[in-house]
């Protein structure tokens, strides 16, 4: 969408080539813009009686934008527009090729060595393919503010398209520089080269490198000094559009929480970009942190007025400190927790120091109440909130023990864990940003750091978080979980992701697996990556329903193996340049709710193909995911991707359903049970085993292909409060019956449930909410939005 509004707003600047651009714009239904052409793919067959090659549509839909090919469902469409676009800035290198004798080029699997660009927009390329090192001659023949293309000279059959984002600005001024356009200028005639210095300054900020646009204006009015009522037109259209991006990228730092930086960036914002609609936005922003700030300012002096009347009084301290603690948690993303407070505080300022002195007990309770269940459950009633704010208490003083023993006698001495304690404790965990007495805090400088898990089965495992600014324990935060590539260090992986981090308010955190050597699909490897993952829920304001997984290269078979051997954890999982096999190959039915967004070469060999037979399974099934194909190129670290995929993730919470899982296939491979062949990955969602059979047990240094994975399927009836169950390959299965974070659940827990395995029933009974099971569920997970109120274990 950022090329369609500078390709508007850039008439006039200079004289535009003649490539015509039509763009179909498709917008998910979560959301999500795709933007090039729409097409399918098919495949020619001769018509038997006239010999005529005929196209026939067969096999995936996808958008081509030049440089990609972006695949998805049908399914996953909400809207389909086609625009007309303004033309884009193309310039073209022709060379004539000739190859005796090419052939299409082994796979590419890593870049050794590409030499600058030279004056004939040559270069020499070398990568390291499954068959050896490969060398020859590449060139560029055009660029345009979107893409460009390479070509080799020699050997191959090779085309490979870039996005111009992955060159930057100083490669691609230098390529211009060199073109023939401004080589041996002295015939040209004045306006015509003044039209092609204005081209460049058309492309740069077409490509949305404003100051470098700028930089060229100014240049050609210090040569062209008659140019310039035309410069200032180009540099009051530059003004218009720099200023539009600036104040979208203000709008996503405000929303990631960096209220400080925002109002910095509003207060400096140039008063020459402010014009028209941007002047309007940037005044209903200027607007709305005003009177969030007002908000917080004034909501913090009732909570003061309200505590200073308990201390006046010399009432017991309890409730002037549980106001000072709401006090300091207080940010604009919880504020309105404390409405009813609000406004009756207010009314009883008004009414003078005796009437807050009357009403401070129940003030206090609405604030207490309505901070610790939501605003619309705030009430007056003192019993009511001193009950609550011992409950979160409790949560926090069961989370700090280390033995289970430990834990029993703060249940014990808490509550006997009836159903009325269980709907409490969830209640308030669905408005708590961190479950440990003690957050982690943000390094100086909002540096990578490298965090030791205190405890369990791994502890002392090292791994590295990188927090973004103007952090807060206050507040959640999206995850994103780095897996770098073999050999690369974690920091230098976070190093590429920290700038879109930073602006979309996102924590990040990697791990150095392996130790140096290859990942090996081991249950070790699941065990430390599963309690990091519990560290970060537990001592970071980490939003539980928006963790997501990256790997590049090797790196992206453990996102993969991750995301499908555990999906109820993440709300999506990015694999870049990666090989789905082995597990991954027998998983893939468990991606059905999880989002993914592949990116890959069309020139990578295995992983290409393998990615492809992936999309196989997933596209017909309409599973919600999206695979990015480069066109031409190979394993990669893919930058320009960066931007699209924090886009992607913005529209991303955790899917975790309540009424089916899957669909039954009868244990073959015609349904989509989620599927099992590790004893690491035995919990879906909600259904699980403890002992799968040993027959279904697959390993990696022993890999068998055709073994059949043990397989999960249910589907609840809430009109009969029934749960069917098919499971295959299993001595037992468990169910975790409980709420996720819409408070949807899978039974009525007032009534009798039945549970049936092949029209039997195995199990009838009331499904009594267990504080207990709840609060060790939460212990184990960290997870405070998919909770778990009763366990049932049985035989099939």
């Amino acid at each position: 969408m950022k090329l369609i509004a500078r390709l508007v707003l850039l008439l006039g600047i200079a004289a535009l080539a003649v490539w015509p651009l039509y763009a179909d714009i498709v917008i998910l239904k979560d959301g999500f813009i795709l933007q090039g052409i729409v097409k399918r793919e098919s495949v020619t067959e001769f018509d038997p009686v006239s010999k005529e090659p005929i196209d026939i549509p067969k096999g995936f839909f996808m958008v081509d934008d030049g440089a990609r090919r972006i695949y998805f469902s049908p399914s996953m469409v909400r809207t389909l527009e086609k625009k007309d676009l303004p033309q884009e800035e193309k310039w073209v290198h022709p060379k004539s090729i000739y190859i005796a004798g090419g052939k299409n080029p082994p796979p590419f699997h890593h870049e050794l060595e590409s030499t600058p660009w030279d004056a004939k927009w040559e270069r020499t390329f070398r990568y390291q393919s499954p068959a050896g090192v490969v060398g020859l001659y590449q060139h560029m023949s055009f660029l345009s503010s979107y893409a460009a293309r390479v070509d080799a000279t020699n050997k191959f059959f090779w085309s490979c398209m870039y996005l111009t984002q992955e060159l930057g600005p100083e490669i691609c001024l230098k390529l211009l520089e060199d073109h023939a356009d401004f080589k041996n200028t002295k015939n040209v005639k004045p306006e015509e080269l003044v039209s092609r210095k204005f081209r460049i300054v058309d492309f740069l900020a077409q490509a949305g490198w404003f100051s470098d646009a700028e930089n060229e204006i100014k240049k050609i009015l210090i040569d062209h000094p008659d140019q310039e009522d035309r410069g200032k037109k180009a540099l009051e259209a530059l003004a218009g559009l720099r200023g539009r991006e600036r104040l979208e990228k203000i709008k996503r730092i405000q929303a990631a929480g960096r209220i400080k930086e925002a109002k910095k960036l509003l207060d400096s914002f140039p008063t020459a970009e402010a014009s028209g609609n941007t002047l309007t936005g940037l005044q209903t922003l200027q607007s709305r942190l005003e009177k969030i700030n007002e908000s917080l300012e004034k909501t913090r002096k009732q909570l003061y007025l309200t505590a200073q009347a308990h201390r006046d009084q010399k009432l017991a301290p309890f409730f002037p400190d549980a106001l000072d603690a709401i006090s300091l948690e207080l940010n604009e993303a919880n504020v309105e927790r404390l409405e009813t407070f609000f406004s009756q505080a207010v009314q009883a300022e008004a009414a003078g120091p005796e009437a807050i002195k009357k009403k401070c007990e129940a003030l206090a309770s609405l604030a207490v109440t309505g901070w610790l269940l939501g605003n619309t459950a705030a009430n007056s009633d003192p019993g009511q909130a001193k009950t609550l704010w011992n409950t979160r208490q409790f949560i926090w003083q069961y989370l700090k023990e280390e033995t289970l023993a430990a834990r029993l006698d703060a249940l014990k001495t808490f509550t006997t864990g009836e159903k009325s304690r269980v709907d409490e404790v969830a209640a308030i965990l669905g408005n708590m940003s961190y479950l440990s007495l003690a957050p982690a805090t943000a390094a100086k400088g909002n540096s990578p750091f490298e965090r030791k898990i205190p405890s369990g089965r791994n502890k002392d495992l090292t791994y590295w978080v990188r927090l973004p600014p103007e952090y807060s324990p206050n507040r959640t935060y999206p995850l994103l979980f780095l897996f770098p590539k073999k050999g690369e260090k974690v920091v230098e992986q976070m190093a590429q992701w920290s700038t879109a981090a930073d602006e979309n308010g996102t924590i990040l955190a990697g791990f150095r697996w392996g130790g140096g050597g290859n990942y090996a699909f081991s249950e070790k490897e699941h065990h430390e990556i599963l309690d990091i993952v519990r560290d970060l829920k537990f001592y970071f304001p980490v939003d539980p329903d928006r963790v997501f997984l990256f790997g590049l290269e090797q790196g992206a078979q453990i996102a993969y193996d991750i995301g499908l051997s555990h999906p109820d954890l993440f709300a999506g999982v990015v694999p870049m340049s990666g090989l789905p096999d082995f597990y991954i190959d027998k998983y893939w039915r468990n991606g059905q709710y999880l989002p993914f967004f592949v990116v890959c070469g069309d020139r990578s060999g295995d992983p290409n193909s393998k990615t492809r037979a992936l999309f196989n399974n997933w596209m017909p099934r309409s599973f919600p995911s999206i695979w990015v194909q480069y066109k031409g190129r190979g394993l990669e670290w893919f930058k320009a991707e960066t931007p699209a995929i924090f886009d992607w993730m913005r529209f991303k919470t955790r899917n975790f359903p309540m009424s089916q899982l899957g669909t039954d296939g009868g244990g073959t491979v015609l349904g989509n049970e989620f599927q099992s062949t590790r004893y690491c990955d035995t919990k879906y969602y909600w259904i699980g085993s403890n002992s799968i059979q040993e027959n279904r047990i697959n390993y990696p240094t022993n890999w068998k292909a055709n073994l059949s994975p043990a397989s999960f399927f249910c589907k609840t009836d809430r009109g009969n409060n029934t749960i069917n169950v098919r499971v295959h390959g299993v001595k037992d299965f468990f169910l975790l019956l409980g709420r996720n974070a819409k408070g949807e659940t899978q039974i009525n827990f007032e009534k009798p449930v039945t549970v049936a395995t092949s029209f039997t029933n195995k199990w009838v009974g009331k499904a009594v909410p267990s504080l207990e099971t709840l609060m060790e569920n939460l212990y184990e997970t960290a997870d405070r939005t998919a909770l778990v109120y009763t366990r049932l274990t049985i035989k099939p």
